[in-house]
């Protein structure tokens, strides 16, 4: 399992900063720009308050809407059975690729996670309007790609049956 991606929002410095990982990465630049910040954000990530008690001051002073929420998130890819098994839940048994993100937001830290799925499927989930057009782009799903094998669910109103 190898880090590809890295997400940051609101850490010190850093306001919105998405890294892409190689399998050797190097930070260059001059002074004050947050190499170092980036490693202490991962520091964070992966040790959470065992490493930094993270406070308001870690918070971005740019944040417009006034929240403080601090995320990193980290793609991990290239995963193996034996790191399938560690990340459980986060990471099914085909999962090639997971994300997990740490939040902190007014004090409470929070780690959460998922594999990357379907395509298509998180279109969906992400449609606003309710149940009614999920339901509609669901079944277009499932003319288009018969192969799927996703099932076809019915709804039955316990008040009338």
């Amino acid at each position: 399992m190898q880090i590809k991606r890295v997400r940051i929002e609101n850490f010190c410095c850093l306001y919105k900063v998405d890294i892409a990982f190689e399998e050797i990465t190097s930070f260059i630049g001059p002074t004050g720009v947050g190499k170092s910040t980036v490693l202490r954000a991962l520091d964070w990530f992966f040790n959470g308050e065992k490493s930094i008690a993270l406070t308001t001051e870690d918070v971005h002073s740019a944040v417009a809407d006034g929240s403080e929420r601090i995320s990193v998130e980290v793609e991990f890819d290239g995963l193996s059975d034996f790191d399938r098994t560690a990340l459980g839940r986060y990471a099914p048994d085909d999962a090639g690729t997971v994300s997990i993100w740490r939040t902190w937001e007014g004090g409470a830290d929070k780690i959460t996670g998922k594999a990357l799925a379907y395509a298509p499927f998180e279109e969906i989930r992400s449609m606003a309007g309710g149940a009614i057009p999920k339901r509609r782009a669901y079944n277009e799903l499932q003319d288009r790609a018969p192969g799927l094998g996703v099932l076809t669910t019915s709804v039955v109103n316990s008040a009338g049956s």
